[in-house]
């Protein structure tokens, strides 16, 4: 791989991520650099001095960044010559200067040229490993030991790693708390999703999922905002993870799951939170009538055991393909959102301008969510989201290179429809699947999507194929998830499931009564 090659794969690497990811795009900064050569007084932030030519190879008439020529003798000044300099013999350079006093690990652990381009995109992969493993056994013990106590640890064991990694000095030990930050903060949004939905009545549901996808563009904005200010990654990872420390206040703030908590019979627990709640207006809530809102005890006798509850889930043919699809559909949702971001055009020449521009764009994104949803339903949404995703990618190969304004607008459109189908799939997998399973099936779906945001980042190299390889390909399987999200059961106003058999009944003839409230 030559050097030009290099520089691109290291910008688009620096676009990569969700989620925590966000903060890994600020950490794995590529900040501009050139071979530095101690002999000649150099200017720290002159990346092509005026002799350059004399002691650096050059590379499409650019400086190389990771070579040098071998210097003769002793040179005094900053005129250094050619004759100070053998062109026969090469070196690699021992210290670099930078274009900006930025500092991101590209410094901090030497991840400078080739040969250590892998350990830059070991760090996005080694998270996507981390989610893959810790989504599924945080959404376990979610359905077994509650949605708030596995949300709040999680958190704040997410919290305390990413303190510690902000001081480490070893790539190694760095690396160790990447996996083990990603593996704790995996099912932190799913876990707080399900809770959030979970307390709340169908009519509301379609607000909820808008708003978290709001809060998560705006916190996103804060993010960028933050690194723009600070511009070096350990006081960044200090104050983000350090604000995180504050989940402790929610074990006294935050709820636990009603829901949860019936299906589990734990009715005293739920009978305290429901009047705690309608204290304001005046009622209590009888223990008994929660029960009798419970589904017969005879459909909800295994609901304790997710292994039994589990064979009788891959029992149902139609909740088995309802799964697989849906986890088809989860995974090009994740790939075509990290792709879109990885081969984003260069919106501006500001990093962090850019990476607030490219978070903006989901506001408008989950404010049509909320009126498409609430007007269409769930799967209108997701099918018109994936299918405009997949005309924005198609087209956008089309347009000429001169017509930017133009250029951009497509992007931005189709990085906003990729932002929408992923809060509907959200929103439409919660609603699908029963109680006692609701957030392991989201964490499975996120946890299989997870393959999607490890593919994402080596898409680049397709265009080295053909350059609109990439484009074409997220517009494929965009289309593809557009025609395959059709075979959801429409979940708009119905009550969500909290047996193996009310899963099975929606979308059927004898569907769960629409609720009007």
């Amino acid at each position: 791989m030559n050097e030009n090659s290099l520089d691109t794969l290291l910008s688009k690497i620096g676009e990569f991520g969700r989620y925590q990811i966000r903060v890994i795009t600020l950490l794995l900064l590529v900040i501009a650099f050139s071979c530095s050569i101690p002999e000649c007084d150099e200017d720290v932030l002159d990346l092509k001095p005026a002799w350059w030519t004399n002691a650096i190879p050059s590379i499409s008439n650019e400086p190389a960044k990771c070579s040098r020529f071998k210097s003769i003798g002793n040179i005094n000044g900053t005129n250094c010559s050619s004759i100070d300099f053998d062109k026969n013999i090469l070196l690699a350079c021992d210290e670099y200067i930078y274009e900006t006093s930025e500092r991101s690990i590209l410094q901090d652990f030497n991840l400078h040229c080739d040969e250590n381009l892998w350990k830059l995109t070991t760090v996005g992969t080694l998270n996507s490993i981390g989610s893959l493993i810790g989504l599924p056994l945080i959404g376990i013990l979610s359905d077994k030991y509650g949605r708030k106590t596995i949300l709040i640890n999680s958190i704040l064991l997410c919290a305390i790693s990413g303190l510690i990694r902000s001081f480490v000095n070893s790539y190694i030990f760095y690396m160790v708390m990447v996996f083990v930050d990603s593996f704790f903060n995996a099912a932190t949004y799913t876990t707080a999703f399900t809770l959030a939905v979970e307390f709340i009545s169908p009519k509301q549901r379609v607000i909820v999922v808008s708003l978290i996808s709001l809060f998560y563009a705006f916190g996103g904005v804060i993010t960028g905002t933050v690194a723009w200010l600070l511009q070096s990654w350990r006081p960044l990872l200090q104050i983000l993870y350090g604000v995180q420390l504050l989940i402790v206040t929610y074990y006294w703030l935050l709820p636990e799951s009603v829901r949860w908590l019936l299906i589990k019979e734990r009715y005293l627990e739920a009978q305290k939170i429901l009047n705690d709640i309608g204290r304001e207006k005046q009622f209590n809530v009888p223990l008994q009538t929660l029960k009798d809102l419970q589904a017969p005890v005879d459909q909800l006798v295994d609901a304790a055991d997710v292994n039994t509850t589990l064979k009788q889930f891959f029992k149902s043919f139609a909740l088995t393909t309802r799964l697989i699809n849906c986890i088809f559909c989860w995974i090009v949702a994740v790939f075509v959102y990290q792709g879109l971001t990885i081969n984003s055009v260069a919106l501006s020449t500001n990093t962090y301008f850019d990476f607030i521009l490219t978070v903006l764009i989901e506001v408008p994104g989950a404010l049509a969510t909320f009126f498409v949803m609430k007007t269409f339903g769930r799967r209108f949404t997701l099918c018109f989201s994936f299918f405009m995703c997949s005309i924005c990618c198609i087209s956008f190969i089309f347009i000429p290179q001169d017509l930017y304004w133009l250029r951009l607008c497509i992007y931005l459109l189709g990085k906003c429809f990729s932002a929408m189908d992923f809060s509907v799939m959200y929103a439409i997998t919660t609603e699908m699947f029963p109680t006692p399973l609701r957030n392991l099936l989201l964490s499975v779906c996120s946890m299989f999507a997870r393959t999607g945001s490890m593919i994402a980042p080596h898409i680049p190299l397709l265009e080295l194929i053909w350059k609109p390889l990439p484009l074409i390909l997220f517009g494929i399987t965009s289309l593809m998830s557009g025609v395959l999200c059709l075979k959801f059961p429409e979940t708009k106003d119905v009550k969500l499931p909290d047996t193996i058999d009310e899963s099975i009944s929606i979308g059927t003839k004898k569907e769960i009564t629409r609720c009007n409230t």
